[in-house]
């Protein structure tokens, strides 16, 4: 079952006293634990190194400071534990090699605009340097930002954690409200040991963080002293690896001290199977009556709003296919195209996806019977066509369990027939005694139950069908609608959620009678299903191919009858045609992981290939016989130019070295590039009325320019293509050469070696 993206599956535990009490215990715990503001009166009243950070400038409310002191709270608790920080120290030292001189480190992804986790950890744990990272990061921009580079054992890194490599001893990774799978923030980190890893989620995370490895949380708990909604805490705790295999140690079990304020919570899944509901069906109560609202004692007031919300869409979507199976169909022409049948039945494009020996079931949401899709197949070849008649039995029910609290169920039951032809000399073509329908059996169509376990992308609806006595297996290969999900959905232009619950059970009816995946042939004026939203959208699965056909409205009457008024069509009109075949859902997880082997080979590549700069350039500035002085691009924009001159003789060289940002790059396929640079504190994405952004705008009108040229560089033509292609403006970079002016008589490095300072890609040691 897919998870339901914003809503945890994770629920809290009973207590022994509920459960001696009767109660179930999803709710009550956690409607009985109090706010605790623990946190905020240790880093009050107990914090040493409080003022320090709130002079940093890092919390902008309360509710940061508390989810930051929950996960250190979550890591002194639960990774480094006197015993814990014993035995690994103990195993650490029985290891040799290459693990000497690597550091411990706290990664903190997501971090947000300032470093205000990493920072608490580098003040709280002296032995263990912290990492920073987030792609929003303030870095040199501002005041606040230069001032936390004096904090000890910070490292605050602008980067998305996919580009970072960061090499250490241990590893403690930390995700607070981060916006990245646990999988892609361990890629990132290159560790003799990883400790463990910890997890706010938030958002659309919460299914994404579900599991490490195919590994679900060694523990999850409310930390009622988080002051937010989001305080659910996820733990896994590792060792050498993080793998499938469980701790040592088995489930960890909380702390006395931690109960009264955290509540332990245990994993759930959807549904019961049909067979579980069998097994549990004498502890269920169904009887016909309204919905009883008792059960908002136990439900909070979002997942009521949720109730309510995923009810009002079931009703609707039964209101709409109730009322298109129950209308009286017409055998008059007197109707609007662009708003029914409009058209011809494009049965030659339909004969060309599907052949005529397939059982089709057709779903008609025209006006005219006589000319209606089912009969025109018919008439073109079909031997096996089925239809839908009328309803006949809708009801209301109630399930009455422990689990879903009174849940409403709506159902009703509908034929579904076998049309086919009799040879009746004589009668006209036109003439329904042509056709006769067979009932061949019963769709039941019933909506689930609704829970507090809902599943976003399981379908709210279960198709049923019961074969007719005396009737041949019915097995549909494909659904023709014609214009039925348009008809019903025509009033709800906005609700692409009704739209989607509309598509899934019109693609269930035929489902639930083949042992196969049917195909859907959506037929509609709307050009716009076939985007993400709409046919699209993941969670119908469908891969989608769309055929225009051209068609030409001749003839309509617009009006009542008593004022009937002609109106010709004679333009084309575009009539799309969905192919919709239901794909097996590729695993999430696969395609993640290929996509998150091929970031980490390119990271791995462009990494060894910045080593390889960095060793070129230590070798050539080794080389350099004469001093190599350190200049800044301030320093070198204030030289004369008068007094730099150009010069190829080598012992007249004067070689400086200088870290500065790319604003601007060019490159020529004969063999040379310009890289335009700015001071290194330069923002170049700061907004415009600041000041930081005049000072910016003012060294692009006149940069450092550093020239990239292959007889000095000795390079050849395809690695100067491969490191102009890993250079990106905002790169910082080190340019080793020697002083000249352009033509314009701006100064010039002549480049002898660069290497990278930060780019997109980083490595950390």
């Amino acid at each position: 079952m897919e998870p339901k993206r914003h809503v945890s599956r994770w629920r809290t535990a009973p207590s022994s006293a509920a459960a001696a009490n009767g109660e179930n215990g999803v709710d009550s715990a956690a409607t009985k634990a109090p706010t605790s503001l623990r946190y905020l009166n240790e880093f009050v009243g107990k914090l040493q190194c409080a003022p320090a950070l709130l002079e940093h400038n890092l919390y902008p409310d309360a509710k940061e400071i508390t989810e930051s002191m929950g996960v250190f709270n979550a890591v002194r608790k639960y990774m480094l534990r006197d015993d814990q920080e014993a035995a690994m120290q103990t195993e650490l030292q029985q290891r040799a090699g290459d693990a000497v001189g690597k550091a411990d480190g706290i990664v903190v992804v997501g971090d947000g605009s300032t470093p205000r986790t990493a920072a608490m950890f580098a003040h709280r744990l002296r032995h263990w340097k912290s990492y920073s990272i987030d792609p929003a990061m303030e870095y040199r921009s501002s005041e606040r930002s230069l001032g936390w580079e004096k904090i000890s054992n910070l490292v605050v890194i602008r980067n998305k954690i996919e580009k970072v490599r960061i090499t250490l001893r241990r590893a403690i990774v930390v995700l607070v409200h981060a916006h990245v799978t646990l999988e892609q923030a361990l890629s990132a980190i290159d560790a003799e040991m990883v400790v463990g890893v910890i997890t706010l989620p938030c958002c659309n995370w919460f299914s994404k963080q579900e599991t490490l490895f195919g590994r679900h949380p060694d523990l999850v708990y409310d930390d009622f002293s988080i002051l937010s909604d989001k305080r659910e805490v996820r733990l896994w705790v590792g060792g050498e690896r993080l793998s499938s295999e469980p701790p040592r140690g088995g489930d960890i079990v909380m702390l006395d001290t931690e109960v009264k304020v955290c509540v332990r919570k245990t994993f759930v899944g959807g549904y019961q199977s049909d067979d579980q509901e069998e097994q549990s069906g004498d502890d269920k109560k169904v009887e016909k009556r309204s919905i009883d609202t008792a059960d908002s004692e136990l439900l909070s007031p979002a997942e009521l709003v949720t109730k309510a919300s995923a009810e009002v869409k079931q009703a609707k979507v039964f209101d709409i296919v109730c009322g298109l199976l129950s209308r009286e169909v017409s055998d008059s022409q007197d109707v609007i195209p662009s708003e029914s049948n409009a058209g011809v039945f494009p049965v030659a494009e339909v004969a060309a996806q599907v052949g005529v020996d397939k059982h089709v079931l057709v779903l008609d949401g025209g006006d005219n019977k006589a000319t209606g899709a089912a009969r025109t197949l018919l008439r073109n070849g079909y031997r096996h066509v089925c239809t839908l008649g009328k309803p006949t039995s809708i009801e209301t029910k109630v399930v009455d369990d422990a689990e879903s609290h009174d849940d409403q169920i709506m159902a009703m039951t509908v034929p579904i027939s076998k049309l086919s032809t009799t040879s009746i000399d004589g009668v006209a073509e036109s003439d329904s005694a042509r056709f006769s329908e067979d009932v061949l059996g019963y769709l039941r169509i019933a909506a689930k139950p609704w829970s507090k376990h809902h599943d976003e992308h399981e379908d709210d609806f279960e198709v049923t069908f019961e074969a007719q006595l005396g009737s041949s297996p019915l097995a549909l290969d494909c659904i023709v609608d014609n214009r039925f999900v348009y008809r019903g959905f025509r009033g709800e232009r906005r609700n692409v959620e009704v739209f989607r619950k509309l598509s899934a059970l019109v693609y269930q009816l035929a489902g639930s009678t083949s042992t196969s995946n049917p195909l859907l042939l959506s037929i509609t004026p709307r050009k716009i299903w076939r985007k993400k939203a709409y046919l699209a959208h993941e969670a119908l699965q469908f891969e989608i191919q769309t055929i225009i056909v051209k068609q030409q409205q001749q003839l309509a009457v617009v009006g009542s009858p008593r004022k009937e008024k002609k109106r010709d069509f004679d333009e084309d009109t575009d009539l799309f045609i969905y192919c919709c075949v239901k794909g097996k859902r590729a695993a999430a997880a696969t395609v993640d992981k290929q996509e998150l082997d091929l970031q980490h080979q390119t990271k791995e590549s462009v990494l060894a290939m910045k080593l390889a700069l960095q060793t070129e350039f230590d070798a050539r500035r080794q080389a350099i016989p004469t001093a190599i002085e350190e200049l800044s691009v301030e320093q070198i924009l204030t030289l004369k130019r008068a007094v730099i001159d150009f010069d190829n003789a080598k012992e007249r060289r004067k070689y400086v070295q200088m870290v500065g940002k790319i604003s601007y790059l060019r490159s020529y396929t004969n063999g040379m590039a310009f890289l335009s640079l700015v001071p290194p504190h330069c923002d170049l994405n700061a907004s415009s009325d600041s000041d930081i952004a005049a000072m910016v705008s003012e060294f692009k009108r006149d940069p450092v320019q550093a020239f990239l040229k292959l007889d000095e560089l000795q390079w050849s033509h395809a690695h100067l293509k491969d490191v102009t292609s890993m250079l990106h403006p905002g790169d910082d970079v080190r340019v080793l050469g020697f002083l000249g002016k352009s033509e314009r008589g701006s100064p010039l490095i002549m480049a002898n070696a660069m290497t990278f300072v930060r780019g997109e890609f980083e490595a950390y040691t």
